[in-house]
C-alpha cells in the first residue's frame, strides 16, 4: 500500500490531538474523495490524561465522588461517539475532571468535586450547531455564538511517511476494525505515538475520524492516552436520528 509523502513537524502531530480540524484541507478537495474514502461510519474513543495532583490525597475530602473516580483523582477522561454519512456528521462528548470546592474548617480539607460536561455538535452541509451541558447548566451555539464543538479532537490527521527533515517514522499496522493505521512517531523524545486511520488526505473523512490510538505528553503534564474501542463502515448511519438538546 503506498502513502503520500509529506513533512510533518512535531507540532501539526500534538495539533492532531486537539479540538477541530487538524488537517487543513479544502473543502473543494477534501470532497473530491477517492476509491479508498470512507463515506459513512460510526466510531466511539475514549481518551484519559493522567495529569500530577495539584493537591494530595488526604488533604482532600471526597463527599460526592469517591477518589477512585472514575477517572481516578486527579485524571481527567473524555468518551466520543462519531457518526459520519458523506461529508455531514454529528457527535457527542462526555468529559469529566476534578475541580475543588470550599476548604472545610471542621475537616481541616478542601472538597474535590467530579465536573461532568456534555458537548454535542452537529454539521450538515455548511451549517454546524452545537450546545454544551456543563453540571446541568445548558448552553447553545445558536444563542451564544460559541462552537463547542471544537473542543471534540475531530480529525486525528491521516497517516503520512515524512521526509528525514521533520525526524519522523511511520509505519502501516493492521486494526479489529477492518482497516489499517499509520503509526508515525519521532524517533525519539517525550514518548509520543499516533496510529491514525489509513486513508488518503483527499477524502473528507479524515478531517473528522479520530485516533485508532494516540499516546502525548499533556501540555499541563502528565500524559493523554486514547484510543478507539469501536469502529463500523457501511451504510449504517441515519441522519434522521441526529437530535441536538
Amino acid at each position: 500500500m503506498s502513502l503520500a509523502r509529506a513533512s510533518l513537524p512535531i507540532a501539526l502531530l500534538l495539533a492532531a490531538c486537539s479540538g477541530g480540524d487538524a488537517v487543513a484541507v479544502s473543502d473543494k478537495v477534501a470532497a473530491a474523495g477517492g476509491a479508498n474514502c470512507i463515506d459513512e461510519f460510526t466510531q466511539e474513543f475514549e481518551e484519559t490524561s493522567d495529569q500530577p495532583a495539584p493537591m494530595p490525597v488526604e488533604n482532600l475530602c471526597f463527599d460526592q465522588n469517591a477518589a477512585a473516580g472514575p477517572p481516578v483523582y486527579p485524571a481527567s477522561s473524555r468518551r466520543v461517539h462519531l457518526e459520519y454519512k458523506n461529508g455531514d456528521w454529528y457527535a457527542t462528548q462526555e468529559s469529566a475532571h476534578w475541580t475543588f470546592g470550599d476548604f472545610d474548617a471542621k475537616r481541616r480539607c478542601t472538597t474535590a468535586l467530579l465536573s461532568r460536561t456534555k458537548v454535542t455538535a452537529m454539521r450538515r452541509g455548511a451549517q454546524k450547531e452545537s450546545a454544551r451541558l456543563v453540571d446541568g447548566k445548558l448552553a447553545r451555539s445558536a444563542t451564544t455564538g460559541v462552537d463547542y464543538g471544537k473542543s471534540i479532537p475531530f480529525g486525528g490527521g491521516p497517516g503520512v511517511v515524512t521526509d528525514e527533515a521533520s525526524g519522523l517514522s511511520a509505519r502501516v499496522e493492521s486494526t479489529p476494525f477492518g482497516v489499517d493505521c499509520t503509526r508515525v512517531k519521532p524517533p525519539s523524545g517525550p514518548g509520543m505515538d499516533l496510529c491514525t486511520v489509513n486513508i488518503p488526505r483527499t477524502c473528507a473523512a479524515s478531517r473528522v475520524l479520530l485516533p485508532i490510538d494516540v499516546r502525548v505528553p499533556d501540555p499541563v503534564g502528565g500524559t493523554r492516552t486514547g484510543k478507539t474501542v469501536s469502529l463500523r463502515t457501511g451504510a449504517i448511519v441515519d441522519p434522521n436520528s441526529w437530535v441536538m438538546p
